[in-house]
């Protein structure tokens, strides 16, 4: 996966995304990593996303502690 942002490649780690410069993105607006969109992961925490409803979730649950809005984005 890749920051949309700086181009580096990030993995996950714990509840974020890191890069082998770190968990910060200096090129970002909110300082974190976001992954170019690929239509199954959430682009916050990278984690793999399904429907339910009208919500995505994960396996960890429908709240994404790293997206502003708390809920898991595709986009």
């Amino acid at each position: 996966m890749k920051c949309r942002y700086c181009g580096h490649e990030v993995r996950i780690s714990g509840m974020m995304l890191i890069s082998s410069f770190g968990q910060m993105c200096k090129t970002s607006p909110t300082e974190k990593h976001v992954i170019i969109s690929d239509g199954m992961r959430c682009v916050y925490c990278g984690r793999e996303t399904r429907t339910s409803g009208s919500m995505l979730i994960t396996i960890h649950g429908q709240r994404c502690t790293l997206s502003p809005t708390g809920k898991h984005q595709l986009q």
